[in-house]
C-alpha cells in the first residue's frame, strides 16, 4: 500500500499553505525559510503545513505545524489505513520533513497542545524545559546538550 501523501520543501509559504495557516493560527505564515508540505498523490491537496527555522546549524525550531482534516474525508479506507500506520498525518510529516533538512543535532518545539506533545511524545521528542519546550535529539553530543538547551530557552516561546 502506498502512501497517500509526499512531503516536498516549498520555497516558500504558497497560496495553499497561505489557507490552511490562517485557518489553522489566524495569522499569515511566517516569510522565512524552511517550509514543507504533505502533498497529495495527486497533486490537488495539501493535507499539512509544518516550517522549520535553522537556530544553528543542525538544530532546528519546528514550529506551524497545521493539518487539513478535510483531506480524510476525500480519502478511501486504505488510505486512512495507511496514514493510522504512522499514527497521524501530523506525525507522518513532522518526521518526514525532518528529515529532508539534512544533518541534524537536534529539533527543537515549544507547545502547549496536548495533540502536538502527543505526536512529539510518539516521534521521540523529550522533556527539554517542561512543560512546553520538547526536543528530538539526533546527533547532538549528550555533553552538548544542556548548553543547547539552555541557548534554545532564552528565545522563549517560537
Amino acid at each position: 500500500m502506498s502512501f497517500p501523501f509526499t512531503a516536498m520543501e516549498l520555497p516558500s509559504a504558497d497560496a495553499r499553505v497561505e489557507r490552511l495557516f490562517r485557518k489553522s493560527f489566524r495569522a499569515a505564515p511566517p516569510d522565512y525559510p524552511r517550509h514543507f508540505v504533505a502533498v497529495s498523490r495527486n497533486g490537488a491537496h495539501v493535507g499539512g503545513y509544518i516550517h522549520y527555522t535553522t537556530f544553528e546549524p543542525g538544530v532546528f525550531l519546528l514550529g506551524g505545524l497545521c493539518i487539513d482534516s478535510a483531506v480524510y474525508r476525500l480519502m478511501d479506507r486504505g488510505d486512512r489505513a495507511a496514514i493510522a500506520e504512522h499514527g497521524s498525518l501530523s506525525r507522518w510529516l513532522i518526521a518526514r520533513a525532518a528529515e529532508l533538512l539534512g544533518p541534524r543535532r537536534a529539533i527543537f518545539a515549544h507547545t502547549g497542545s496536548v495533540a502536538s506533545r502527543r505526536d512529539g511524545d510518539a516521534i521521540g521528542f523529550v522533556d527539554a524545559v517542561p512543560p512546553h519546550l520538547i526536543v528530538w535529539w539526533h546527533d547532538e553530543p549528550l555533553e552538548a546538550r544542556a548548553r543547547t538547551v539552555e541557548k534554545v530557552r532564552r528565545l522563549g516561546a517560537f
